[in-house]
C-alpha cells in the first residue's frame, strides 16, 4: 500500500470518531474515507465504508456505480457489471458509470458490447485519452489491427506524445482499407501533427 492513500484513510477514520454515528456528515465522511481505501487497494474496507454512506443514501444509483468500481477494480466482473449496469438504467446520461460499464464488459469478454459503448462515449467526451487507449485495447483484442492502432494515435495525441502519435496514426493508414473514413481521418492527424511540429 502506498504511504499517501494510508494517511487519507488515517485522517478520515480520525474525522469519523468525532462525528454523530447515522448522521448525514458521517455518511459523506464513510464515502470520503471508501475512496482512500479504495486508492489504498484495501477493497474489503473500501466496500463496508460505502455501505454504511449507501444505507444512508439508498436511493442514489451513482453509490451503487460506485460499489461497482470497487468490485470491478477487486476482481469481482460479474457484481460489477449488475451493479453498473443499473446505474446506466437510473441515468443514461452517467459518463462514470458508462465507462466503467464498459470496462466490466471488457473484462468478462464482452468485446463488441465494451466497444460500442466507449465509441458512445466519445461523443460525449471526445477529449478524454482514457477512452480511446481502453477502444484501441478492445480492438486489439478483437484482432482489429488497424483500428487500434487508430485508437492508439488519438490517445497519444491527446497526452501530448506526438511521435507515439504520428507512429501510431501511421501503422493505420497502412493497415486501414483504402475507403475507410478512419484512414482518412488518420491521414489528416498525421497531417496535422506535420503542421504542429512545423510551426513550432
Amino acid at each position: 500500500m502506498t504511504k499517501e492513500p494510508m494517511q487519507l484513510v488515517f485522517y478520515y477514520q480520525k474525522v469519523l470518531s468525532s462525528l454523530e454515528p447515522d448522521t448525514e456528515a458521517a455518511a459523506r465522511a464513510q464515502y470520503v474515507l471508501s475512496q482512500a481505501y479504495l486508492a489504498a487497494s484495501d477493497y474489503g474496507n473500501a466496500e463496508l465504508a460505502l455501505r454504511k454512506t449507501l444505507a444512508f443514501y439508498p436511493d442514489k444509483p451513482i453509490l451503487k456505480a460506485d460499489l461497482g468500481v470497487i468490485y470491478l477494480k477487486s476482481g469481482r466482473y460479474d457484481e460489477a457489471l449488475k451493479l453498473l449496469q443499473e446505474t446506466r438504467r437510473a441515468e443514461r446520461k452517467n459518463a462514470y458509470a458508462g465507462f466503467y460499464l464498459a470496462v466490466a464488459l471488457e473484462n468478462t469478454g464482452k468485446l463488441q458490447e465494451a466497444s460500442d459503448l466507449y465509441e458512445e462515449l466519445l461523443i460525449m467526451m471526445p477529449d478524454y485519452s482514457k477512452l480511446y487507449y481502453q477502444l484501441a485495447n478492445v480492438m486489439a483484442s478483437m484482432g482489429k489491427q488497424g483500428e487500434g492502432f487508430y485508437y492508439y494515435g488519438y490517445y497519444f495525441w491527446y497526452e501530448g506524445d506526438l511521435n507515439s502519435a504520428r507512429h501510431h496514426y501511421s501503422k493505420a493508414v497502412s493497415l486501414l482499407p483504402q475507403d475507410s473514413q478512419m484512414k482518412v481521418n488518420a491521414e489528416n492527424m498525421l497531417k496535422k501533427i506535420a503542421q504542429f511540429e512545423e510551426e513550432k
